[in-house]
């Protein structure tokens, strides 16, 4: 990122030009991550093209009753709520910011599990859709898709992206996880990555993409027996799973060189 953007500290600026200062430091982070990332950028376009895959090789034909193909419908709705968020997360990623990158990408392991939920118990996908009609329906909603309810321990892909999720959490409530990187004693930074070589970029960049791998691999599980052609999926899932290990073994050390020891085993765990 642009040198006079990298400290991102703005405790003396003019609050009258304060947002667009921001809106400019934005965009100029965004220019120097796209040409600093290279090839590598291309992982979360690759995603998006698997979310589309997905989509289109969905069979809402092959739905055994009325609701069944009605949680379809939810199930692809969630979806694409997923992928939307993927983009929201890239995009924070490549304007400069570590933490808020990590709130939507929260927001799709929820969503991704929940789709996984409705897909074992159809019926539930009009609670799902009635939510927001009533302060009871939200309540019945918030009872049938409780967390340890849709992040099933005894499901790998789940229970892993119940750790991404929880870890996504802790940076997003109002604790000091959520604003220490963006923190300086008394003073504010609006950006948490310090710069195109601050392994944070693409660290963040590798661990969202390979959240979102772990989703799109729920999803086929959960849209299995109504796709269209599971040979095509299937092969584009391994071999973009080839591609991003490849990615993440090239830049193994870089992206742990700044953390402490004791942070590196906790990631190594995971």
């Amino acid at each position: 990122m642009p040198k006079h953007d990298q400290s991102g500290d703005y405790a003396e600026v003019n609050p009258v030009t304060e947002i667009t200062q921001v809106i400019e430091a934005e965009a100029a982070n965004l220019r120097a991550s796209i040409t600093a990332l290279g090839e590598h950028r291309k992982l979360a376009s690759d995603v998006l093209g698997l979310y589309e895959l997905i989509r289109q090789q969905v069979d809402l034909s092959a739905g055994a009753h009325e609701v069944e193909v009605g949680a379809f419908l939810v199930m692809l709705t969630l979806l694409n709520c997923c992928r939307f968020q993927l983009t929201m997360s890239v995009l924070q990623n490549w304007r400069g910011r570590a933490a808020e990158a990590l709130a939507p990408l929260r927001k799709a392991t929820e969503l991704c599990a929940s789709a996984c939920y409705i897909r074992k118990h159809p019926p539930l996908a009009d609670v799902w859709l009635s939510a927001s009609e009533s302060d009871e329906a939200y309540r019945r909603h918030k009872d049938a898709f409780k967390v340890k309810v849709i992040f099933p321990k005894t499901d790998p892909t789940l229970n892993g992206l119940f750790t991404v999720f929880d870890f996504a959490s802790k940076v997003m409530h109002s604790s000091v996880f959520s604003i220490a990187s963006q923190t300086h004693g008394l003073r504010f930074q609006y950006f948490d990555i310090k710069g195109t070589d601050d392994p944070a970029l693409i660290r963040t960049f590798i661990y969202i993409v390979g959240a979102h791998e772990s989703m799109i691999q729920a999803f086929v599980g959960a849209f299995r027996g109504v796709l269209k052609d599971e040979t095509i999926i299937d092969q584009a899932v391994r071999v973009f799973a080839e591609r991003l290990q490849r990615h993440r073994q090239t830049y193994a050390k870089f992206v742990m060189s700044d953390l402490k020891e004791e942070t590196v085993r906790k990631l190594l765990k995971h």
